[in-house]
């Protein structure tokens, strides 16, 4: 079998991305929709004619990298549906990407030329292609279908737990008036956790010099202790008429005592420094914005009746546990999700994979109480991403339903628009 086409353009020593053709020859008269996952740009099509003129794109997928293991999770399986005028050249957005096809009619037995197309860029280069086959299922010639397809798993329920908060992080300006060249120094003091002051100057920089040789040096500032800050910031350079600003911002947690993560810092001006036509130039830093409180209490969850323990606000990798103690959850899976960063927001989301007691059902909502929880705008949402069906799911595609014309196994590379065969490619398994 071939677990989920993981297709390495690396393989084929191509530059730009690759492209495999093969013959779909399912053993299961029905409607199938097809799933694609990858870490960068691709794209599934098929022809209508077993040509490659006919062929006609039904899924645009974009990466997946922000969510954790995105090869082996469900959840890379999960997004938006690829709909006539949405996504696939008949909208106003032909390159929006989709998720899942839909469903398409296939015959068992009969071919259908279908070509997979991945851009490689940076990352793993990896691709996954999936299968979920909507009953009812008939086999070639109206016999029952194979039991190496009926046993796999069908396409269990998927939903999804999310907690975050308004956050608010502190801010700080560099400001640069009528400088025309020269150069300086910057002044970082910070009290500790163990309210110890830190003190230390960066090397001297030039005037205009790149925001991010401007963070690499703030960052690099130590005293007898060690370095100074506590947490990278973030830059953001923005210019007017004779002006330079810079705007740092610090990731890090407001203090427990309330305070700044960093004391408003000096600007220490070069001797070289020469203003704009002679007028007097201004070089200063100023705080803009404080860190928000923390987020602190506990939260529970409850299904079907059942009520779990109280999970501390932070410990998201303690729901698996509680959910696994609901009474027909002993076999759930949990995925975590890149933490939640958007519209002032932040916290966490898990997927949460539900295999039904009979396998694929419709399964009742998680809900989530946070009611012991405390801090700036908490919000807990649950909600169904995929609700539970009886259709099977194959993230393994059959061998024997993809065959070529050739006797050996051949793949056709595509780069640069210049097409040719390749002999000695691979279609790894996971």
């Amino acid at each position: 079998r071939l677990a989920s086409w993981t297709l390495r353009p690396s393989d084929y020593s191509l530059g730009l991305g690759s492209s495999q053709f093969e013959n779909q020859l399912p053993d299961v008269t029905a409607k199938y929709s097809f799933y694609l996952a990858a870490d960068d740009e691709a794209d599934l099509a098929l022809s209508c004619c077993n040509n490659y003129p006919g062929l006609k794109v039904i899924v645009r997928a974009s990466k997946v990298a922000d969510l954790a293991f995105p090869k082996f999770s469900p959840l890379a399986w999960y997004g938006a549906p690829c709909l006539k005028g949405q996504g696939l050249g008949l909208d106003d957005d032909p390159f929006a990407p989709c998720s899942f096809s839909e469903p398409q009619e296939f015959v068992a037995g009969e071919r259908t030329f279908m070509r997979v197309r991945h851009r490689q860029s940076t990352g793993a280069d990896w691709l996954r292609v999936g299968l979920r086959i909507h009953g009812p299922l008939v086999g070639r010639d109206g016999s029952p279908v194979p039991k190496d397809v009926i046993k796999v798993k069908s396409f269990y329920e998927l939903q999804r737990l999310t907690m975050t908060a308004h956050v608010a992080r502190e801010m700080h300006t560099l400001d640069f008036y009528t400088v025309f060249t020269g150069s300086w120094k910057v002044i970082i003091r910070r009290f500790d956790e163990y309210g110890l002051l830190r003190r230390g100057i960066t090397e001297t920089l030039p005037y205009d010099r790149d925001p991010e040789q401007v963070v690499e040096a703030l960052w690099n500032v130590q005293d007898d202790i060690g370095r100074v800050l506590a947490c990278r910031p973030t830059i953001r350079r923005s210019e007017a008429f004779e002006e330079l600003h810079y705007t740092l911002t610090f990731p890090c947690p407001q203090p427990k005592d309330g305070g700044l993560h960093v004391l408003p810092m000096e600007i220490v001006p070069g001797l070289n420094t020469q203003s704009t036509f002679g007028r007097a130039w201004v070089m200063n830093s100023s705080q803009k914005q404080n860190s928000s409180g923390l987020v602190g209490g506990h939260f529970s969850l409850s299904f079907n009746g059942s009520r779990s323990k109280d999970i501390a606000y932070d410990r998201w990798q303690d729901v698996l546990g509680e959910v696994r103690r609901f009474p027909g959850l002993r076999e759930v899976s949990v995925w975590p999700v890149q933490e939640v960063v958007q519209d002032g927001r932040e916290g966490w989301s898990l997927g949460v994979y539900m295999p039904g007691l009979s396998g694929g059902e419709d399964m009742p909502q998680i809900e989530m109480d946070g009611s012991g929880l405390t801090g700036p705008g908490v919000r807990l949402s649950s909600d169904t991403l995929l609700d539970g069906s009886q259709d099977l799911f194959l993230d393994e595609i059959p061998a024997d339903w993809l065959r070529t014309d050739h006797r050996q196994p051949q793949v056709v590379v595509e780069s640069n628009g210049v097409v040719g065969l390749a002999s000695d490619a691979v279609v790894r398994r996971l």
